[in-house]
């Protein structure tokens, strides 16, 4: 069916009025398929339904395996006697055009494999031992558990995520996992570490467990705010916006070191700002980013276990 999309769309060009609104595509297991998706636009998802092992990827231009494996016959009906070679099976059943882009998948109750594409991918593998690799973006992955019936531990390559509901999951390149009552972020060395740091900066290490706090900031983080306009948006937010720069360095200093600076301190800081030397996000991001404050927060230890977050704004 790609060649026929192709000629197709050679001849007239691509249909992106077909299936343009969010499309759920259900393949069942225990279907024969042999199909190509093609997708108008949207934000499309990927079933599975069933208890079969399947193997969905979300990469445009590839195969997945959902459904019965397809069967091709060696035998030659001109012959006589059955060509003694074995039929041959191919468990590709299901192709997405080099150009469609599907953004999330769900499998069905066996150990399922998920392959994300550059999109944010929404990721759930369902009762079975599953592997998720959310691939480029940052990705969720979905579990109906709830946070404290599921073991989330480091791996060499990412995560596994364990409970009864669930299943064994082996995640790779996710970066977001929701339960049933809270939130996760992995990506401690990405936009989780950042808005943990800033938090430690700003509004002092015990904060960084405050999951509103952590979601706002993942929220315009992941929207592609950048590390100082978010630090201006905490501190903004902490002394409310144009605030002196001795009350920022104050602020600042405290929270990294642990007690107010000395006067040397305060005037040498306060130089920096008056000078325009450093601007105020600035020296926030040069207080968030020194070790101290990386030590005060634990980010090596949230590196392990991940940051806890409450979705701001559906994010």
């Amino acid at each position: 069916m790609k060649v026929d999309i192709d000629a197709i769309q050679y001849l007239y060009g691509p249909n992106l009025a077909h299936n343009a609104g969010n499309t759920v595509y259900t393949f069942v297991s225990t279907v024969r398929y042999n199909e190509t998706i093609w997708d108008g636009g949207g934000n499309d998802t990927i079933v599975v339904d069933g208890s079969a092992d399947a193997g969905i990827s979300l990469v445009p231009g590839t195969w997945s395996s959902v459904g019965v494996p397809l069967t091709f016959s060696n035998r030659n009906p001109d012959l006589s006697l059955a060509d003694p070679r074995p039929d041959l099976t191919d468990p590709l059943t299901v192709y997405i055009y080099d150009t469609v882009l599907i953004e999330n998948a769900i499998g069905g109750g066996g150990n399922d494999v998920l392959i994300g594409n550059a999109a944010g991918n929404w990721l759930q593998g369902g009762a079975g031992n599953d592997g998720l690799d959310g691939g480029l973006g940052i990705d969720l992955a979905v579990y109906g558990a709830v946070r404290a019936s599921a073991a989330v531990a480091a791996t060499a390559t990412g995560f596994s995520v364990t409970s009864d509901l669930d299943g064994a999951d082996t995640l790779v390149n996710v970066e977001r996992l929701q339960f049933a009552d809270s939130a996760l972020a992995l990506d401690l060395d990405g936009n989780a570490g950042t808005v943990a740091k800033v938090l430690g900066a700003v509004f002092g290490r015990d904060e960084v467990a405050n999951e509103v706090y952590a979601g706002i900031g993942l929220y315009y983080i992941d929207g592609g705010m950048a590390y100082e306009s978010l630090m201006q948006l905490a501190i903004d937010a902490r002394l409310g916006i144009g605030a002196s720069h001795p009350a920022v360095v104050d602020l600042l200093y405290a929270n990294v070191v642990g007690v107010p600076p000395g006067d040397a301190d305060r005037t040498h800081f306060v130089g920096l700002l008056d000078s325009r030397a450093y601007t105020v996000a600035g020296l926030g991001v040069m207080a968030a980013d020194i070790d101290l404050n990386v030590t005060n927060i634990n980010l090596i230890g949230l590196a392990q276990q991940g940051l806890e977050y409450a979705p701001y704004l559906g994010g």
